[in-house]
């Protein structure tokens, strides 16, 4: 393809020589570069050589028919992303349908239009420079993104060990000191605890979402109770919640379910502390969970203040994060990566249901009895 100085190379294929020449010269007189050619099996070889920017290609040729050169070319890795352009005599719309079930973006029938055969190749050619150049900007900014990742990772398991020794300094200070502190100082050790507590789930979260993602995180794999990981999980947040209505219904019938007991916990509690971070006093938060459609389903749901539309997904992708004037979102958006990639991790699926001032509904689904850890 044209690059400054650099004329585009394109396969011209056609067993007629008459077809070939005309062909041939009108590319020169463009400031492309044409590589005429007899038959597809003689193209294969040419492109394979050396890729083209684009393909002419004829249909009735002997021995391989420019059908069957097309899917050659497209079932090959390294050409099925070079665009292939039919000129045929053949005017019937079966053949222009097979020509784009083979894998063509254009039919051009004979005699052609030389004027409409320049346009049309210099939009092809336009078109594939400009996926071309998108597909290198998406390698680069996927290359960019794991590297990213990586010095993320590496950084937060570095702080996992100091961040360890201040948690452990301020509940020795709390024990040691708290009957000598006056009131706002014991107020300010409790802040250092929680903030500490905030910081490692934090580290935990994105180190485990990094492993979920490699697949490089251990996974215990054994038969639990989805009611009594509800129930432990309500048992849990229940003091928390004496401001607002507390409400939790668990299946007498629930099945057990194959899979990581602890890591389901996980994923119970984000969503309950997510739901008790975006309520207030008085409104309602209630915990489910049920069968159906051979499936265990948990819902979280709440009063609160509820989600746009438009971010439900974002607020699941890792560091997925927009204005919280906008969604309730935690400060890391980790929590919820994490709950997908675990559920996931199962087999599963987890949504959500929301709108602004309308409170958040979040479900997740398990397989009865299996599941798909990896």
């Amino acid at each position: 393809m044209e690059n400054g100085s650099n004329p585009s190379s394109i396969l011209v294929v056609d067993d007629t020589p008459a077809n070939l020449e005309i062909l041939t010269q009108m590319l020169k007189e463009q400031g492309h570069r044409p590589r005429p050619v007899p038959s597809g099996a003689l193209a294969i070889r040419a492109a394979e050589y050396e890729i083209p920017d684009l393909i002419l290609l004829d249909i009735n040729m002997p021995e391989m028919d420019g059908f069957e050169t097309c899917r050659r070319f497209k079932s090959s890795a390294v050409l099925r992303e070079v665009p292939v352009m039919f000129i045929s005599a053949r005017s019937e719309s079966f053949d222009k349908v097979q020509a784009f079930r083979a894998g063509g973006v254009d039919y051009i029938t004979k005699p052609f239009d030389i004027d409409e055969v320049s346009a049309r190749i210099e939009t092809h050619l336009k078109i594939h420079q400009l996926q071309t150049a998108l597909e290198h900007q998406y390698n680069d900014l996927k290359k960019l993104e794991e590297m990213r990742d990586s010095l993320v990772h590496m950084v937060v398991h570095d702080m996992r060990s100091p961040l360890s020794v201040i948690k452990m300094a301020i509940h020795v200070i709390r024990s040691r000191a708290e009957k000598d502190l006056d009131e706002e100082s014991i107020q300010d050790l409790a802040a250092a605890a929680e903030c500490s507590d905030t910081l490692m789930l934090m580290v935990n979260n994105l180190l485990d979402v990094s492993r979920l993602e490699s697949g490089s995180l251990s996974v215990d794999e054994g038969t639990f109770s989805v009611g009594d990981v509800v129930g432990r999980v309500a048992d849990q947040f229940r003091p928390l919640t004496q401001e607002r209505t507390f409400e939790v219904a668990i299946s007498d019938t629930l099945p057990m379910c194959t899979g990581d007991a602890q890591m389901i916990e996980r994923v119970v509690a984000n969503l309950v502390g997510n739901a008790l971070k975006f309520t207030q006093v008085d409104e309602k938060i209630r915990i489910e969970a049920s069968e159906a459609d051979g499936s265990i389903c948990v819902v979280v749901s709440d009063e609160g203040t509820g989600i746009a539309e438009e971010y439900h997904e974002m607020i699941f992708e890792k560091f997925g994060q927009v204005s919280e004037s906008k969604v309730r979102q935690p400060s890391t958006g980790l929590g919820l990566s994490f709950c997908k990639l675990a559920v996931e991790a199962h087999g599963g699926k987890i949504e959500v249901q929301s709108r602004p001032g309308g409170g958040s509904r979040f479900s997740f689904s398990l397989p009865v009895g299996s599941s798909r850890i990896h």
